[in-house]
Parts: structure tokens; sequence; C-alpha cells
């Protein structure tokens, strides 16, 4: 009778054990804390409406993607964006680095600054007829990789992307000086296969001077166009312009080209420049991260291919 009850009594722990155990591993409640409730939710600065907006992170990441990525691109690119955009953003909360600006929002919606963003109305509506599976996929996305940040040294890295290179990444020290570990020039193999992966843009001579004078003071008096250096990934670091040796990414920004990774070869009544890629070309390409998970990699896998050295953590493993 004595062994009965005792076997009793181990069964009656064991019923009241499990769910306990079971609570505590998957309800977020015990040791597997993946940090759910931390930065769930951010203030946002609506650049075209001059308003900042409370918001929940993970709609204001779904409004990225939404933005900043094909939503046909396959599901493990959508995830590597998911993980990128909320990587940058929690990035920027615990850096602060928007604060100092005078609306004291977390980050904005101005591409120029911070990520591009849209509503799921305006998503909708870009979408069209397609607006229910894109969506759907997009949201998959961002559910599952919740909480997944990119992590170098327990700390949210600065996770910026762009739409494509020339083939190679550009590292962060060419582009905006300072070196920074896990943004180092890495091989884009899926930008070459880009069909606007090469464009060219005419500049009037007249005008092609005008500008240089007016804003950096050339003198065209004994040559137009010089020499060029590059950068690793085959951008332009400096040109020599007239009378001076001026930044290729300045160029690319006066003349509004796609990358600083362009030749320009003077003609007789223009200055035709032959780019290659399409954005900074620093950190993560959208296109490069497509083309590889049509070959078969994770949204894991990806990220690692672009930010050198990174490993992938909650929202919890962040050393505050």
């Amino acid at each position: 009778m004595k062994y009965i009850l005792i076997w009793v009594a181990i069964l009656l722990l064991s019923v009241i054990a499990i769910p306990l155990c079971y609570n505590a591993l998957f309800t977020g409640n015990g040791d597997m804390d993946d940090g759910s409730k931390i930065h769930s939710t951010i203030d946002v600065y609506f650049a075209s409406e001059d308003k900042v907006k409370s918001m929940d992170t993970d709609e204001y990441i779904l409004g990225v993607i939404a933005a900043e990525m094909p939503a046909s691109f396959e599901i493990e690119a959508l995830k590597a964006q998911a993980v990128a955009a909320r990587t940058y953003t929690i990035e920027k909360v615990l850096s602060g680095s928007d604060k100092s600006h005078e609306n004291g929002a977390d980050i904005c919606t101005d591409y120029t600054h911070c990520q591009a963003y849209i509503t799921i109305d305006e998503a909708k509506k870009k979408w069209g007829k397609n607006a229910s599976s894109l969506l759907k996929k997009c949201k998959k996305a961002v559910s599952d990789t919740q909480n997944i940040v990119a992590l170098y040294d327990s700390e949210p890295i600065k996770a910026v992307f762009h739409a494509y290179s020339p083939g190679r990444t550009e590292d962060a020290t060419d582009v905006w000086g300072g070196s920074v570990s896990y943004l180092k020039s890495v091989e884009s193999p899926g930008d070459l296969k880009v069909p606007d992966y090469a464009s060219e843009v005419r500049v009037p001579l007249d005008e092609f001077k005008e500008k240089l004078r007016k804003e950096y003071n050339v003198d065209f008096s004994e040559k137009i166009l010089g020499k060029s250096a590059k950068t690793q990934g085959g951008a332009v670091e400096t040109i020599e312009i007239g009378n001076r040796r001026l930044k290729g990414t300045d160029i690319r920004k006066l003349f509004n080209l796609k990358s600083a990774c362009f030749e320009a070869v003077p003609c007789e009544e223009y200055i035709l420049f032959k780019v290659r890629g399409y954005g900074h070309g620093v950190g993560m390409s959208q296109y490069g991260a497509n083309y590889y998970a049509k070959e078969g990699y994770t949204y894991d896998e990806i990220l690692k291919k672009y930010y050198t050295g990174i490993e992938l953590g909650y929202l919890s493993d962040i050393k505050e």
C-alpha cells in the first residue's frame, strides 16, 4: 500500500509539473526569453506628416519590408530583410542617434535618412491584385523572424543595405570613413544578373562644368577629367576633375547617379557616366540576397554572407 501511495504522489506531481515546464519554455515565462516585450513599441517620425507616432515594432518592420524590398522576392530574402530592418531599428533606438532630432523619435520614414516605410494600405495599392498573397508573405517574413536581430559582440549591428552592388559590396571605410568590423567588402555574384545592373547618364558639357564650378569651385582651364582611384568594391573613391580631386560619392550625388561605381567618359558635347550597381553598396545587397535565396540559402546564411562575423540572437541577448 505504501508503494502504491508513493507512485500516486509521483504521478500527481508529474501532472502538475509538465504543464508548468511547458509554460515556462513556450510562453516566455522561463529562461528561454526571446525579448518579446523588449522594445515592442517605438516612436516613428512620419516625415510626410511631420508627426511622431508610437507604433508596434513589428508593424513598423512590416511597412519597411513592403517599402524596401519587392514582395515578389523569395521568402528567405524577405526574412533576411526583416532581420536587417529590425536590427537597424533597434540599433537606432539603443544608440539614441535620432533623439538629437527636434522631433525626438527613435527613427523616421525618410529613406535618405533612415529606412523607407509605407502603410499596409499603400502597400496594397502598390501590389494590386496580388496584394493578399504578398501581404501574407511579408507578414510571414516578420513572424518567422520575430525578435531576431543580427549581433556583433552581443550588440545590434548597423544593418545597412542597398539594392545591388557591381558584383562586390563596399567596405564602410571607403564610403563613410571609420572601420566597421562587420561591414567589409564581400562578393555578391547575384548582382551581376540584375537586369538594370548597368545604366548610363549623359550630362551636357556646359551643365557638367557649371555644376562643378558652383559646388566645388573647379577650374577647367587645363583639363576636364583625369585619373580616378577605386575602392575594394570597384566604386570611384576619388577622381580628378579640372584642378580638383573629388570624392566619387560627391559626384554620384551631384549628378544623381545610381551608384559611385562609374566611369566618366568625355565626349564632344557631353560627359557620359557608365554606372554599375544601385545604392551606397555597403552591407546587404537586396537583389544579391534574393539570388542566394534562389540558390537555397536560408536567411541566416544570407545575412552572414553580407555582415562579416555576425551572429543571430534575440532581443534579450543584447548587451545593454
